[in-house]
């Protein structure tokens, strides 16, 4: 059985690094979910003990962030924000600092992966319309969001895990890992502005001609000032998954949005991933292995 679970395990973190198995058409979310299923099907787990394998908290932690990030989405706030990104100034060095301090700043306390999906497709229209390559701003982004979201429990969802088994303080990880955050943002600042200096050219000035998405300023209000309770309850003695989910029930009572509409703006796929995940490394541990 040992020998079941090990290569069930090695070949689930062999997909999980390719990001596929050759010739075949299934992701990471496919390859755990698929690796769970065989883990019950060879009795390496029951179905009773499944329950028990999952961390619900972080999931449930992950899923109030999502709803939380669909509120500003739906206010137009990404949109807004990456396309200011783009207008802003002549110098595309600039721009480039900006995009890493919005991308670090957003992704410190929303879900990051949400952040970078959200961002992207305006923010190339935008550069694109000033006649800039977007590809060092991308780069920039996705290196500022994983850099900015390691600054609290809440930035990423392996931070949310190992706030939830560690019981660690919301504020006290944020004091201890906000300074190197800040560091690792410059590095992403200063290795993208030297890698790709060639292309970090003035282009014709066209943005004006990209029209203005729309911003919901009584729904982006409204997730301003959820953020905003959110973070204060952090600092209380309620469990933070508690915390979280009410922000995201509070969020979901609207006279606008459906909550069908924001509901289907979470990371199932991620939600998924992470359950299934939980449950091979609870196989993997039973084994006596990693201990």
């Amino acid at each position: 059985m040992t020998l079941f679970v090990l290569t069930v395990f090695a070949a689930t973190y062999a997909g999980m690094a390719l990001g596929r198995f050759p010739g075949l058409r299934i992701d990471r979310t496919g390859i755990a979910l698929v690796a769970a299923i065989l883990l019950l099907a060879g009795e390496a787990l029951q179905t009773s003990e499944i329950a028990d394998t999952i961390d619900f908290p972080t999931l449930f932690i992950l899923f109030g962030l999502m709803i939380l990030s669909a509120q500003f989405a739906a206010a137009g706030f990404y949109d807004w924000c990456a396309l200011r990104i783009a207008r802003a100034g002549r110098s595309p060095l600039a721009l480039l600092g900006v995009t890493v301090v919005v991308a670090g700043g957003l992704s410190a306390v929303l879900a990051n992966d949400v952040v970078v999906f959200a961002m992207t497709p305006m923010l190339c229209v935008g550069l694109k319309g000033r006649g800039l390559d977007p590809r060092p701003y991308l780069i920039a982004l996705a290196g500022a969001a994983n850099a900015g979201s390691a600054a609290t429990l809440i930035g990423n969802p392996q931070n949310i895990v190992i706030g939830q088994v560690g019981g660690l303080d919301f504020w006290q990880f944020a004091a201890a890992c906000g300074a190197p955050s800040l560091v690792a943002l410059a590095c992403v600042f200063v290795t993208v502005a030297v890698a790709w200096r060639d292309r970090l050219t003035v282009g014709p000035l066209s943005i004006d001609d990209v029209p203005a998405p729309a911003l919901d300023c009584w729904q982006l209000g409204k997730a301003v000032m959820a953020t905003a309770v959110l973070l204060v309850m952090f600092g209380t003695t309620l469990p933070h998954e508690i915390g979280v989910l009410l922000v995201a029930g509070a969020m979901l009572i609207s006279r606008q949005l459906g909550s069908r509409e924001m509901i289907g703006m979470v990371d199932w796929h991620l939600l998924v991933l992470f359950a299934c995940l939980f449950t091979i490394n609870f196989a993997l541990e039973r084994t006596g292995l990693p201990a």
